[in-house]
């Protein structure tokens, strides 16, 4: 069975030793609880286990799926059930895809996805296909920017120029670029 990628043909080693030399050393790095299967050896700064194996570093978590499971399923990355990523247990990992991993997580692209209603308790709407918001409060905003007295005179200047661009057939750009050659 092989672990992660190709070994060289050149390697000195039988495949079945490596393994169990790198199992071996492994399990050096696991303290079992009794929930979590905590590794104690190099870390990321967010947490996730680093295991060296064939020259390479690959995540703890990972090398432990492999080693008791087999592959990780193509598309899939694992997902920590028990939310701690120092912990190595195939049991508090589940295969998802990427997109999936990021929805289950605490992140703030994690935390909009999953808001049904804006913070004045109006119900998001999808709006432009991919996006989402609140109309209501959308309106109300442009309603009190309308307010502001530089805001307002700008709108009437537009309004303005828009009336007159349709009066001579022109665009609201064409008028303005008439207006400024005029000047």
């Amino acid at each position: 069975m092989e672990i992660i990628g190709e070994i060289k043909k050149s390697h000195k080693w039988p495949l079945e030793r490596l393994q169990a030399s790198a199992k071996r050393r492994f399990w050096k790095y696991v303290d079992k609880t009794e929930s979590c299967w905590n590794w104690i050896g190099s870390c990321h700064p967010v947490g996730h286990g680093y295991f060296h194996y064939l020259r390479k570093t690959h995540y703890a978590h990972r090398i432990a799926w492999i080693f008791m499971r087999g592959e990780v399923p193509e598309g899939k990355v694992l997902d920590h059930l028990c939310r701690n990523p120092r912990c190595v247990n195939p049991e508090h990992l589940e295969p998802v895809t990427q997109h999936e991993n990021i929805l289950r997580g605490i992140s703030p692209s994690a935390l909009a996805a999953k808001k049904t209603h804006c913070k004045n308790g109006h119900e998001l709407q999808m709006y432009y296909g991919n996006r989402r918001g609140c109309f209501i409060c959308k309106k109300l905003y442009a309603k009190r920017r309308l307010q502001i007295p530089a805001v307002k005179k700008k709108m009437q200047e537009y309004d303005r120029h828009k009336r007159a661009a349709k009066k001579h057939g022109m665009s609201v750009i064409e008028y303005k670029q008439t207006l400024s050659l005029c000047s």
